[in-house]
């Protein structure tokens, strides 16, 4: 599980030696150990696919730290179908679809 960086390298940039851990100083939170990874200022993003359905679930407050926001995201058509259901205007033949369509 190797990280994707909110913004691409470039060519010519140095790579560090790196390992990513949660914030705890917990010796369990180790996310991923001896990567390549560019240069990351403050604020610069990483982002992890499937990283698992506990991860702000299990967040600490522990050490002073704040638990993160959360932003949800979804498809067009998917904000769409769930606007129809919180109005009750679901149109039943949408609900053979609802599998069909992009998170």
């Amino acid at each position: 599980m190797k990280p994707l960086l909110q913004k691409r390298p470039r060519p010519d940039e140095k790579y560090h030696s790196s390992s990513i851990w949660g914030p705890t100083c917990d010796g369990l939170e180790g996310i991923f150990e001896h990567c390549g990874l560019s240069e990351m200022h403050v604020g610069d993003w990483m982002l992890f696919e499937n990283m698992g359905a506990y991860t702000t679930d299990a967040a600490s407050t522990f050490n002073g730290l704040q638990r993160p926001t959360i932003y949800y995201v979804m498809s067009g058509p998917t904000w769409h179908l769930m606007q129809q259901v919180q109005n009750q205007d679901f149109p039943p033949e949408a609900e053979e679809d609802a599998g069909a369509l992009p998170i």
